[in-house]
């Protein structure tokens, strides 16, 4: 059987171009999956509100927690009046999950520092523990003793 070789011609622009339009079908699909994953990714919580106040409740569709504290270093600058940082190490979780901003209060002599972390409470994500490491300006404080808390972690120091 001899096959003529402008048909064999003429089907072959058809089937790239069946090829070229199956591709762009699939790279829009996989822009728009993309587009709908990454937005919104606030959850609900772009007003400031955690959704649970750092308990691991979901908050929309994003899970906050506290991470993980490995240590903490508080130390003591020498100036005036006297100013506290503290050097803070732990671990934020999964390949899925940031840290936000620290959050400091005081009440009396004790400072209170809240770091939560964040991520989409049904990702898919890497499976590889994150380090987390932050120099806090902690403020300036009188002479005494004070105690700083980091989430789950206690430290007491005497300023002079």
């Amino acid at each position: 059987m001899q096959v003529d070789t402008t048909q064999q011609a003429a089907r072959q622009p058809g089937r790239r171009v069946l090829i070229l339009i199956v591709s762009a079908v699939a790279i829009a699909a996989i822009a728009v999956a993309a587009a709908v994953l990454w937005s919104g990714n606030d959850g609900g919580v772009a007003g400031g509100g955690t959704g649970g106040g750092g308990t691991g409740e979901p908050s929309g569709n994003l899970e906050i927690k506290p991470i993980q504290i490995e240590s903490v270093d508080v130390r003591i600058a020498e100036s005036y009046p006297p100013q506290l940082f503290a050097e803070v190490t732990g671990w934020v979780g999964d390949g899925c999950t940031v840290a936000r901003e620290p959050e400091i209060t005081r009440e009396g002599n004790t400072i209170t520092v809240t770091i939560l972390s964040e991520r989409e409470r049904d990702a898919i994500c890497t499976q590889i523990l994150l380090g987390y490491q932050k120099n806090i300006a902690l403020g300036s404080v009188e002479p005494g003793e004070w105690t700083v808390k980091v989430n789950d972690h206690v430290q007491t120091v005497n300023v002079r």
